[in-house]
């Protein structure tokens, strides 16, 4: 039997597709392209106050990096590494915004990986309670969502039951991170 060509991601295009999909939406460049300075170690600085950080870009293992500054032990309270795309630590506000996305080209795995973002806001709530952190989670989708929004209907309200924003096809406004 011929092999089929993979036109729609997944598989051995996961990488190609979704990390393409993470660089376009970059929450860094979006920062820095409205007037935030961001440094090499990710804190974030509005111009006017550029001494002292408002918050701290912490996406996949700057993540746990910055927990170790804080001296939390990951070990201790959760099993393994939960990476997030993009974090933001907001240090006025005492919240953290985690940003999920993924990229669907077609019907694939990401469907089942969708329903286990309350189980990670649990986890990334657990990490950060000795903070006195809250958490607020949120999907950013493909067009392929938007294209097929009832086919997810029984997710989105899911996510809207455990407070879960979605953004589908679209830039998270930067508003909504309240710096």
């Amino acid at each position: 039997m011929l092999r089929q060509h993979n036109l729609v991601g997944g598989g051995a295009q996961t990488n190609a597709n979704g990390l393409s999909f993470e660089r376009d939406h970059d929450l860094k460049t979006a920062l820095i392209n409205v007037g935030y300075k961001v440094d090499d170690s990710g804190n974030v600085f509005n111009l006017t106050e550029s001494k002292i950080a408002i918050a701290r870009l912490a996406p996949k293992y700057a993540f746990y990096h910055y927990l170790k500054e804080n001296k939390i032990d990951w070990s201790t309270i959760t099993s393994k590494l939960y990476l997030p795309d993009e974090a933001l630590f907001n240090f006025t506000n005492k919240t953290l915004y985690i940003i999920e996305k993924k990229y669907q080209g077609g019907a694939g795995s990401v469907d089942e990986k969708l329903q286990t973002f309350p189980f990670k806001k649990e986890r990334y709530e657990d990490l950060v309670s000795s903070l006195d952190y809250k958490v607020k989670f949120y999907f950013q989708g493909s067009t392929y969502f938007q294209a097929h929004y009832a086919k997810y209907l029984d997710v989105w309200k899911y996510y809207k039951r455990n407070d879960i924003q979605k953004y589908i096809a679209q830039n998270i406004p930067l508003k909504d991170f309240e710096l």
